[in-house]
């Protein structure tokens, strides 16, 4: 019976509550992490408030394309929300595997794009150029 109650113990100590926002902004991604696990929603805002600004510089490297790259971010945090059971905090850190994952979306987006042609557009300057004789100037 006392063994029981120890183990009981034990557990209600290492169990942790829902945190609310403010505690969270405090915390370590792990916790953010195991929170989200938990149930708790506003862990992944916090996960986004501290690391969106990163996963769009990846994303813009790569797409070189402001709209596509903000697509991109939302994706990559939208999956992480999806599948935070798959990460594994002995294999890397939190910021390590959004990392991976914004690399990942992105190239696959850049690959998506190129074969729609999407990088191989004229610019409206460069179009009005094509009607002018060579040799001339435009604004004879």
């Amino acid at each position: 019976m006392q063994v029981g109650r120890i183990h009981e113990t034990m557990r209600f100590i290492f169990r942790k509550e829902r945190l609310t926002w403010t505690e969270l902004q405090g915390e370590e991604d792990r916790e953010l992490v195991r929170q989200l696990l938990v149930g708790n929603h506003d862990a992944l805002a916090v996960i986004v408030d501290r690391y969106q600004r990163l996963v769009f510089s990846v994303a813009m490297r790569i797409v070189k394309d402001e709209g596509e790259a903000e697509d991109i971010v939302q994706i990559v945090f939208t999956d992480i929300f999806k599948k935070v059971e798959q990460f594994d905090s002995d294999r890397g850190t939190l910021k390590m595997w959004l990392l991976q994952y914004a690399y990942s979306r992105s190239i696959n987006k850049r690959h998506y794009l190129e074969h729609r042609q999407f990088y191989s557009h004229l610019d409206v300057d460069d179009i009005s150029s094509l009607g002018t004789p060579l040799g001339r100037n435009r604004n004879e």
